[in-house]
């Protein structure tokens, strides 16, 4: 099973798929945010490349809590998502991130 790849290097400008934002540094494709820190870093979940393939982490806990679904019962609660997955690649998205 893959794991998210945390984003990391020295100079933004030198990151793994060349995708960067008007100052040189690599965006979220989901809040177009550049900055990254230890709580909320930039991460690679998926098989995409280039500019659609780095993510802050908690951005992407945002949006798959967004397409989570909810079935209660009285003693049960079940959480579940149609596709766990990239809506670009379509690779599943790990269950466990780790970062360094």
């Amino acid at each position: 099973m893959k794991e998210a790849r945390q984003v990391i290097t020295s100079d933004p400008c030198e990151s793994e798929s060349g995708a960067s934002g008007s100052d040189g540094k690599v965006q979220c494709r989901f809040c177009w945010g550049t900055d990254s820190s230890e709580e909320n870093p930039c991460i690679v979940p998926c098989n995409c490349s280039g500019s659609v393939g780095f993510i802050h982490y908690l951005c992407l806990k945002n949006w798959l809590q967004l397409k989570m679904s909810v079935k209660e019962t009285s003693e049960l609660q079940t959480l579940y998502w149609k596709n766990f997955e990239c809506e670009i690649c379509k690779f599943a998205y790990p269950y466990l991130f780790r970062v360094n």
